[in-house]
């Protein structure tokens, strides 16, 4: 079991609610929303150049933060080129305690579409989630 806390601009998470298993992160920019399983999900906006750190949260059957095998995050940008990182071979991705892990991804190219990620997990905790969020065009 998994839950996600989505996307969020650097040091700027201020609340969070629950969406059938998913924990979403509800931020000052976040203002789309599109139906999913189960529910609603916010869809956050954010500007090219923007730092967000992308968080997960891995549990075990019982409700208890548990620490993967193996951990990978594939993030998939507006021209389509999927990026993979994986703890411990990578330094993107972060451990902050058991279970509780994010990393740090700077949003580059042109903007105005959607940016793709996936956590992925295998050996004590298997599970996948993912998520998705808008980045907005440049004007200037």
């Amino acid at each position: 079991m998994m839950r996600l806390i989505d996307a969020n601009v650097y040091g700027l998470q201020i609340g969070d609610e629950s969406v059938s298993g998913l924990k979403v992160a509800d931020e000052l920019v976040g203002d789309l929303g599109i139906g999913g399983k189960g529910g609603s999900v916010a869809v956050h906006t954010y500007d090219v150049g923007d730092l967000i750190r992308l968080s997960g949260i891995f549990y075990d059957e019982d409700g208890d933060p548990i620490d993967p095998t193996t951990i990978t995050l594939k993030v998939k940008d507006l021209a389509g080129t999927t990026t993979t990182y994986v703890y411990g071979t990578d330094p993107e991705v972060v451990k902050d305690r058991v279970g509780h892990y994010h990393a740090d991804i700077t949003i580059d190219g042109a903007g105005d579409g959607f940016w793709y990620y996936r956590w992925e997990s295998t050996g004590t905790a298997v599970t996948a989630e993912e998520g998705k969020f808008l980045i907005k065009e440049k004007n200037v």
